[in-house]
């Protein structure tokens, strides 16, 4: 693979005021951090079941939890404790990726173009590829670019451009479906993706008529979906594995 800029697994926000939005939501995220047991692995246990995986790989800040969401909450086969793998983590925390090559009827998230992974982690992400299906986020290299500033990374538009492409060329064989970050959060264009995804993994369609679960745009709303999400997991009436807590 290129090399290339090494962008951290874990990277906190932009320094603000004191008692702003932003400092009360990095207060809200410690009390209730996106990292537990019942959202993630790890530190959760390994997801397993009868259904092939999915690989969510994106670049950040491109709507890469909110098509973990629209999985989760509408192929409920999906949705197990924890809510997915989050292969990055896995893999720096130290523990051996080969153990994931049995996982099943879960997610597996991860912004591979965008670390350093060796030879024998991109290969097992790979494998995992070819069990199941590959799922790319796209969003306006723009908007990635200005959300990504906002956490603290500096980054530009060609850049973007650059690892979407090399994204891309490393899942060149899989067949990947790429989606549009609009898409998600429309409830029509969701459900014709969710069809793709269903016929892709042979599972039976989603009953006639019934419109998709997708991110609605009320803050307070999301907020207490990401709390319940976090405190009760797969159990939580809508999934929000949003990281910060904006959405």
């Amino acid at each position: 693979m290129m090399e290339r800029e090494v962008v951290p697994v874990n990277r906190g926000s932009s320094a603000s005021s004191f008692l702003s939005l932003r400092r009360l939501q990095g207060i809200a995220a410690r009390l209730f951090p996106h990292q537990n047991a019942r959202t993630v692995c790890p530190p959760g246990p390994i997801p397993t079941g009868p259904l092939p995986p999915i690989i969510v790989s994106s670049l950040m800040r491109s709507g890469t939890h909110l098509t973990i969401d629209l999985l989760l909450n509408n192929i409920p086969g999906y949705r197990q404790n924890p809510l997915f793998i989050d292969y990055d983590t896995y893999v720096y925390e130290g523990y051996s990726p080969s153990a994931l090559l049995g996982t099943g009827s879960t997610i597996v998230k991860t912004h591979i173009i965008q670390r350093p992974f060796t030879a024998t982690s991109t290969g097992i992400l790979h494998q995992l590829g070819r069990r199941g299906l590959v799922i790319i986020p796209e969003r306006n290299p723009a908007k990635i670019m200005n959300s990504m500033n906002r956490w603290g990374y500096q980054t530009t538009e060609a850049e973007i451009l650059l690892q979407h492409r090399r994204q891309l060329d490393f899942w060149e064989n899989f067949d990947p479906i790429v989606v549009r970050f609009e898409d998600v959060l429309d409830s029509e264009k969701s459900a014709a993706l969710l069809r793709r995804v269903r016929e892709r993994l042979g599972l039976p369609e989603a009953p006639s008529g019934q419109l998709p679960v997708v991110a609605g745009s009320s803050r307070p709303l999301n907020l207490w979906r990401k709390l319940r999400s976090r405190l009760q997991g797969s159990a939580a009436p809508v999934i929000n594995t949003t990281v910060g807590f904006k959405l």
